[in-house]
């Protein structure tokens, strides 16, 4: 079988031994580092992504963040860490969290269509800005929103019949 040309196994786990840091405790740093980017780019918050093409977007975006500070770690620490190992894993995060995204996206529009996880917007404003605002908020089905109506902004001329409110 061939093999890699380069340190043993067994340096290279002297060095990751050498700093101390057993293996669950790295790999449950490597995880928290992901979450930790995830939510700082504001994909936790899944009513904010409108559609799946977003979602893949922000885990790349994610990706190469995390990318760039994982081969600044290894540079300045100077670790020898299998090179294939690190491709599969900056490669394999986003690849493997868009098909789990994928499905909480469709398990959500499914517990909203069946009436749970609503929310309802009340939307100020009563012209056909806001109205179509309003419409387009509703007609996106996954994201659970429901308009309860609208009110007049202020400064703005209250429609026929002198309401205030609208729906």
């Amino acid at each position: 079988a061939l093999r890699p040309v380069g340190p043993s196994d067994a340096t290279r786990a002297s060095l990751w031994h050498a700093l101390g840091v057993p293996p669950l405790v790295r790999a449950a740093a490597r995880a928290a580092a992901w979450v930790l980017v995830l939510w700082s780019l504001g994909l936790y918050a899944h009513r904010v992504r409108w559609t799946l093409r977003s979602e893949l977007e922000g885990l790349i975006a994610a990706a190469f963040f995390l990318s760039f500070a994982t081969m600044s770690f290894l540079f300045l620490t100077r670790l020898d860490v299998s090179r294939t190992f690190i491709v599969l894993l900056l490669i394999g995060q986003p690849v493997v969290g868009l098909p789990i995204r994928a499905g909480l996206r469709q398990l959500y529009a499914w517990t909203r269509r069946r009436g749970s996880k609503t929310s309802w917007m009340l939307v100020v404003g009563t012209g056909e800005t806001a109205e179509a605002f309003g419409d387009s908020l509703e007609s996106n089905h996954d994201l659970g929103i429901r308009v309860l109506g609208h009110v007049l902004a202020p400064g703005e001329a209250a429609g026929a019949g002198g309401f205030a409110v609208s729906r």
